[in-house]
């Protein structure tokens, strides 16, 4: 089963409500999951600083005895990364950018068996 969790937005300003949303979005798939964070939706900009910048912020934020495996995502090899994952944690942006990667796929699919989290333009996405 594919669970979804879709997030209006503003988590770096509440951390209460990041711990809540990052607690369910790994629930259920061991301590070491793996974790990819997508951040298309920021696109063109470099998301490979983006990466190290959010898991360093919300790592601390994680449940205690939760040790994820990150990883981030990238357009070229999308599908593969997923196939991977336990948790996909899809960042908010602009929808476009988004939306034109994701819509080559069906997303029934290839989320099958995750966790989906979303947040801002990827909730509307």
């Amino acid at each position: 089963m594919t669970k979804y969790i879709l997030q209006s937005g503003g988590m770096k300003k509440n951390k209460e409500q990041a711990q809540q949303y990052f607690a369910e979005l790994l629930k259920n798939h061991g301590n070491t999951p793996r974790l990819l964070w997508c951040f298309f939706a920021t696109l063109p900009d470099d998301t490979a600083m983006r990466f190290p910048k959010y898991t360093d912020y919300y790592e601390p934020l994680l449940p205690r005895n939760i040790c994820p495996i990150h990883e981030n995502a990238d357009v070229d090899t999308f599908a593969e990364q997923v196939e991977r994952a336990d948790a996909i944690y899809l960042h908010g942006g602009r929808i476009e950018p988004l939306y034109q990667i994701l819509k080559q796929y069906d997303l029934t699919q290839l989320f099958d068996g995750k966790s989906v989290g979303t947040n801002s333009a990827s909730s509307m996405a």
